[in-house]
């Protein structure tokens, strides 16, 4: 019988467990929870905050044995196998590069994955080179509705994606992100984007002259270029409500999916002009899979753990996601233009929560 996997969470905020406090979300939303679908698989056995009393409090709330307001302290005493690392973005390259220093096996990261490429980068090379598995938790990629688009653009029942319209309300490294990434699965590799940033959240331009290499996040614009000329058009603006949607023309149907939105027209005869197709509400069943998104990263972890398979969400995946907002930046400081992906440049580092 395989022995219990030991795990530790660095950062104990929302994501790491606290949303599950919120009456309104339902089910595995936590890092603390998807492992706690897994009782015989894997335990947490330690949390840190760099705040004591969090660290106190998040251990009790969740009742796990030990706590400690430093991640070297618990990553040197626990002697873990897997670690979450939901601490904040500028912090999260250190704290992936001492976990595996001491020896940890598996690695779950919140997104954006870094602050940068260059540590991004790092971070690739440094779990290859030790065999890490490490997971990045854009979640939808384990969605069982998201995952049902997947597999009708790759059936081409409806033909190949023609265009892909992406809203959402956040920042673009830090809710951006999660649109960039699910763009690249459902479309492929990105070549070029053009940018444009919105200092909604009073960040401020001038944090993006040439000689600045920090700067805080930015909402904007981008039209992001894929494969077989398909272009996407992002908009990332805050309103005075939440939304994350994207809006998937095929050649045969339209697919519009978000938070709480799955939608399906396909096309068929007009009944206002002759010689015209016109599109009307399809039904559409999502596909089942035994764990709810979050369990499922978990599980997608722990598997890739014993059997070396390859994981739904990689870092090389999150980095591809990364580069695009890198990219917006870049495109933006240079009047808008378009720029080639990838990047030569990697040192931008950007101040996302």
């Amino acid at each position: 019988m395989k022995r219990k996997l030991r795990a530790g969470i660095i950062g104990c905020g929302r994501i790491a467990g606290l949303l599950q406090d919120d009456p309104l979300r339902k089910g595995v939303v936590t890092h603390i929870a998807a492992y706690a679908a897994f009782p015989k698989t894997i335990a947490v056995v330690a949390c840190v905050s760099r705040h004591k009393e969090q660290a106190r409090s998040f251990a009790q709330r969740f009742n796990i044995k030990t706590w400690y307001d430093d991640h070297r302290s618990m990553l040197a005493k626990e002697k873990l196998d897997v670690v979450s690392v939901c601490a904040y973005t500028d912090s999260r390259y250190a704290m992936i590069k001492d976990a595996v220093d001491h020896g940890v096996r598996g690695i779950f990261c919140e997104k954006p994955v870094a602050a940068s490429l260059k540590e991004v980068d790092r971070i690739i090379a440094l779990c290859k080179k030790n065999n890490v598995r490490i997971i990045v938790n854009h979640t939808r990629r384990w969605g069982h509705d998201y995952r049902t688009v997947k597999r009708l653009i790759e059936s081409k029942e409806f033909g190949g994606v023609r265009s892909v319209t992406g809203y959402f309300s956040g920042a673009i490294f830090h809710t951006g992100t999660h649109m960039f990434d699910i763009m690249n699965y459902f479309c492929g590799r990105p070549s070029a984007v053009i940018g444009s940033l919105a200092h909604e959240r009073g960040t401020r331009f001038d944090q993006l002259a040439n000689g600045k290499m920090v700067f805080d996040d930015f909402d904007g614009h981008a039209f992001i270029f894929y494969p077989g000329n398909v272009v996407a058009n992002v908009v990332g603006i805050p309103k005075h409500y939440f939304i994350f949607e994207l809006d998937l023309h095929l050649e045969k149907a339209r697919i519009r999916i978000g938070n709480g939105l799955f939608e399906l027209s396909t096309t068929g005869p007009s009944v206002r002009y002759s010689g015209f197709n016109e599109l009307r509400p399809s039904i559409v069943t999502v596909d089942t899979y035994p764990l709810p998104p979050l369990a499922w990263a978990v599980d997608d972890l722990v598997r890739s753990l014993r059997t070396r398979k390859k994981n739904i969400s990689t870092a090389v995946d999150a980095r591809m996601a990364l580069e695009i907002a890198f990219g917006i930046v870049h495109s933006h400081r240079q009047g808008h233009k378009k720029i080639s992906l990838p990047l030569t440049q990697r040192s931008l580092r950007v101040r996302a929560r």
